[in-house]
């Protein structure tokens, strides 16, 4: 029950499933049940595609069930292709009865013969042949959206496009970035309940599996925040000072800020910003939790002029730009599906209107660094040619020596930060360092 509740209030609300998520804790008291119901609607969201597919083959008329039963039948399919916790009957048994409290008992008898067929034949489903049609055998089989598998296949060879829908539906560790001596967080997180390591690549990252124990106890502490080692890689290559003025542009929920200010040792002068007020409020949270006292936080819309910030340009500008977030897939599998055709054109429109504005307020010889976590070339390197187009004072400053040394690698040629998820075992990321001349 916990799973459908998540579930249904991502389709019936528009919830992202990162914000549904949390509601299981309300509801699952038992660590067990909690990870099974995490599971659930994270996988159920991550295998969507082959799941409908299979069931269209049992059920061809999918389409015309209310919501509601269409997401018990895939939670079910997820339960009985995916894990083997609870039996096909028992997870058959529970959709039925799930079917009726939700109103819809005259459907039940059909729930039951769907799920019953998918049981019996579960092993002779046929899918797309790859030799014949490549995109919608990766579509079907890797569960992505087409019209996203083709515009990959445009970018990257068959072969990396599909080791990255493969890496997609691997299941994401918790990332922390930990802010005390690793050693005494790795002993405390045992403590609590997480099986935790160390990422060697880092200096200060730690791996959990997501074992049922509490999230909510877990970032009730302020000696780590949650943070993707991708994301992780984007404020060194800023490299902030003490003393500095510094711009974070686009801020919550404030991983970035967090970690310019724990670089600085709170001593620069951040401003945080974000044109969201609710989301504001993350970063006001993170901000009071971690004791941050060189923080200010304030409700920007940077695609507009700030005349309040003439006054005073800042050394340094970090442009984490919102984006289509495909280096993201993986730890948000429902966003593959949320994404629309134009966004990636629409987003690239947008940071090159906060690109261009940004700037203005940016000394002379101050640094610019332009994040996205995104892997589209439109919205990566395209725009950052058409920013230098227009304003040739910008010169690019290779990012290679900011980058930690197992790094090296993930610099490309023209001097850009590009990790790609399946290469490195993490989220996606780009990234620009821009000096103002």
């Amino acid at each position: 029950m916990a799973a459908f509740r998540v579930l249904e209030s991502i389709h019936s609300e528009g919830k992202t499933l990162l914000d549904a998520a949390p509601s299981i804790e309300d509801h699952c008291h038992d660590a067990r049940d909690r990870g099974l119901a995490r599971d659930i609607a994270f996988g159920a969201c991550r295998w969507k595609e082959r799941i409908r597919h299979i069931l269209q083959q049992a059920a061809p008329r999918l389409d015309n069930f209310p919501p509601a039963v269409q997401i018990i039948l895939e939670m079910s399919v997820y339960q009985m292709l995916y894990l083997d916790r609870v039996p096909d009957y028992a997870v058959i048994s529970e959709a039925v009865d799930l079917t009726r409290t939700q109103r819809f008992g005259g459907l039940a008898p059909a729930v039951n013969g769907i799920l019953r067929a998918v049981s019996r034949t579960r092993d002779n489903v046929s899918f797309p042949e790859p030799a014949k049609d490549f995109a919608s055998y990766l579509s079907t089989v890797h569960s992505h959206p087409k019209w996203l598998v083709d515009q990959w296949l445009n970018i990257w060879p068959k072969e990396r496009v599909e080791s990255f829908c493969r890496f997609n539906n691997t299941i994401a560790p918790l990332s922390l970035r930990v802010r005390i001596e690793r050693l005494a967080a790795l002993e405390k997180l045992e403590k609590m309940g997480f099986k935790a390591e160390a990422d060697r690549r880092f200096a200060d990252r730690i791996l959990l599996q997501a074992n049922g124990a509490s999230l909510q106890e877990l970032f009730k502490e302020s000696d780590w925040v949650a943070q993707d080692g991708a994301a992780m890689l984007i404020a060194p290559i800023l490299d902030p000072q003490p003393g500095w003025r510094i711009w974070d542009v686009s801020a919550a929920p404030g991983g970035k800020t967090t970690h310019l200010s724990d670089l600085t040792e709170n001593k620069a002068q951040i401003l945080a910003s974000d044109n969201h007020a609710e989301r504001l409020k993350k970063i006001e949270e993170q901000k009071t939790k971690l004791g941050l006292t060189n923080v200010s936080i304030q409700k920007i819309d940077a695609r507009r002029k700030q005349p309040l910030l003439e006054k005073e340009p800042f050394d340094a500008i970090l442009v984490d730009a919102p984006c289509s977030g495909w280096g993201t897939f993986r730890r948000h599998p429902d966003l593959r599906w949320r994404l629309q055709r134009e966004d990636s054109q629409r987003f690239a429109r947008q940071a090159l209107q906060i690109l261009e504005n940004v700037q203005l307020y940016l000394k002379p010889d101050g640094v610019l660094v332009y994040g996205t976590c995104t892997l589209s070339p439109e919205e990566n390197e395209q725009l950052i040619a058409a920013l230098i187009e227009r304003h040739p004072e910008f010169q690019i400053e290779p990012v290679k020596e900011f980058l930690p040394s197992a790094f090296q690698e993930a610099q490309t040629e023209d001097g850009y930060l590009f990790v790609f998820p399946a290469d490195w075992d993490m989220d996606g990321s780009f990234a620009a360092r821009l000096r103002k001349s």
